[in-house]
């Protein structure tokens, strides 16, 4: 079925359903780039020869009916997967940390400085971490 987009509008309109992405205009028009918060380990270099050697992560806002969520992801940059997430209704360093003791399922946390920093900071391992 081929249909154009303001009928499918037209459709949805009436029974209340539309999508909450909505189209701004340029993004950091007119403003300038602040100080960088932490210094830069990566040095824009979004790379890794190995797993466990370079992780990135993100906090992102979802906007819900009730209020915000909050998604803290931690991304390993050689496998391309997700290998720690946390979710809270508030941004707080607490949603890191969390993200830190929760590994995705199947995650590795097998490198030799994961006992060393965990143990330092005081983590506990989740089941699936200890596998």
């Amino acid at each position: 079925m081929v249909a154009g987009e303001r009928r499918i509008w037209r459709l949805c309109f009436p029974q209340k359903l539309w999508s909450t992405t909505v189209r701004k205009g340029r993004r950091g028009a007119g403003k300038t780039p602040g100080p960088a918060v932490h210094d830069d380990h990566v040095q824009r270099n979004f790379t890794a020869q190995r797993p466990d050697q370079v992780w990135v992560t993100d906090i992102t806002e979802h906007p819900t009916a009730e209020d915000k969520l909050y998604c803290c992801a931690i991304k390993d940059l050689f496998s391309n997967r997700i290998v720690g997430y946390a979710m809270d209704e508030r941004m707080t360093a607490q949603l890191a940390v969390t993200a830190l003791r929760r590994p995705w399922p199947g995650a590795s946390r097998r490198a030799w400085w994961w006992s060393t920093a965990t143990a330092a900071h005081n983590f506990e391992l989740g089941a699936s971490a200890r596998s």
